[in-house]
């Protein structure tokens, strides 16, 4: 019976979420013909979002962007990857999350140069790179006292022979 309901309105698109939700498959496998908006798929990303399943949230978006570039929604998801990785790099105060945010950030200045978040992603990345210097500056100290450590040891290494 649940196969039949199933096959009778297959090319619903909000029937192709909750299915694709609850088989764990990727939008990219289903059709592209079955699945009109992306808009279905942007809600889902931040209905996971707002229930801490962050990794799934993350894939959806990274999914409607590159299945649907040129969707409005596509904008969103990309928007939602920006401000995420802001978030979780300042919060961990981490280089790595630093560039994954500087990365979301520039790929969405290239392909929405004027799109509606635009301001936004601007001043994410501002206030990335103001928190990202010091982290450097620390990282550059580090190095040059490494740097001077080792040089002292070759000195007093050669010194004493």
């Amino acid at each position: 019976m649940m196969i039949f309901l199933l096959r009778s309105i297959k090319n619903t698109p909000l029937i192709l979420l909750i299915i694709s939700s609850i088989l764990a498959t990727d939008i990219s496998q289903l059709p592209a013909a079955q699945i009109r908006c992306p808009d279905q798929f942007l809600k889902n990303g931040m209905f996971l979002l707002k229930k801490k399943k962050t990794r799934d949230a993350l894939s959806t978006f990274n999914q409607i962007v590159h299945n649907f570039p040129k969707c409005p929604q596509a904008e969103e998801a990309q928007w939602q990857l920006v401000k995420y990785y802001s978030n979780v790099a300042r919060g961990n105060n981490s280089d790595e999350y630093y560039q994954l945010a500087s990365d979301h950030i520039k790929f969405y200045l290239f392909y929405w140069p004027n799109g509606i978040y635009r301001k936004a992603v601007l001043k994410e990345q501002d206030w990335n790179q103001r928190s990202l210097a010091p982290l450097l500056m620390r990282k550059s100290i580090f190095i040059s006292l490494l740097s001077l450590a080792l040089l002292i040891v070759v000195a007093l290494t050669i010194g004493s022979k």
